[in-house]
């Protein structure tokens, strides 16, 4: 029983902060799209490109 409960209050923590991820991921598609396409090639200019991206939304630009 303890387990079951356990797993139930991970899983509402969980749904609580869901949305916010996916607020940011709609905020990344909108502003930059190369992200959400993916264009680049190598792997490590894409992540520079997506940590780009989140500091100029973390800064609100």
């Amino acid at each position: 029983m303890g387990a079951i409960k356990k797993a139930e209050i991970v899983i509402c923590h969980l749904k609580k902060w869901r949305w916010q991820v996916e607020r940011a991921i709609s905020w990344l598609q909108q502003k930059f799209r190369r992200i959400d396409v993916r264009w680049e090639r190598q792997v490590k200019w894409w992540k520079g490109l997506l940590n780009f991206s989140l500091i100029m939304c973390w800064i609100g630009w």
